[in-house]
Parts: C-alpha cells; sequence; structure tokens
C-alpha cells in the first residue's frame, strides 16, 4: 500500500484556502519587508502606507487561520 492510498483527498475549496492563507500571510511579510526600506530611504508616508496594507493582510491572515482550524477540527484532522 502507498502512503497516497492512506491520505484523505483533500477538498478542493480546503486546497483554495491554504494556498490563499499562504500567499495573504506572504503578502504581509512583504509588505512589512518593504515599509522597512521605506523607512530606510526617509520616507515614512510610504512605510506606513505600506504598514497599513500589511496590517490589512495580517488580519486576513488571521481569520484564515482560525477558519482552516476549524474546518480541520470538524474533519477530524
Amino acid at each position: 500500500m502507498r502512503v497516497r492510498d492512506l491520505v484523505e483527498p483533500v477538498e478542493e475549496h480546503d486546497a483554495d484556502l491554504v494556498t490563499m492563507l499562504q500567499s495573504v500571510l506572504e503578502h504581509s511579510w512583504r509588505m512589512d519587508a518593504y515599509a522597512r526600506e521605506a523607512d530606510r530611504a526617509g520616507d515614512a508616508e510610504l512605510a506606513g502606507w505600506l504598514r497599513r496594507i500589511r496590517d490589512d493582510s495580517a488580519r486576513a491572515g488571521d481569520q484564515g487561520k482560525v477558519l482552516l482550524a476549524h474546518r480541520l477540527d470538524q474533519d477530524g484532522g
């Protein structure tokens, strides 16, 4: 028996959730890096705007983590 046979298939919408969660968390990380670069360049206005974007992405990431955890608990995962 192959390991592949032991793993239950992942529903497509759950895979989409994982993909989008990864994407939004990476986006938050990138915005933080860009904000630090703007700080180093002395551009406080740009840095503030990038941090607001970062914060929005981080909130979305937190919501996605909660949603994923809830779905995993429901599925017994």
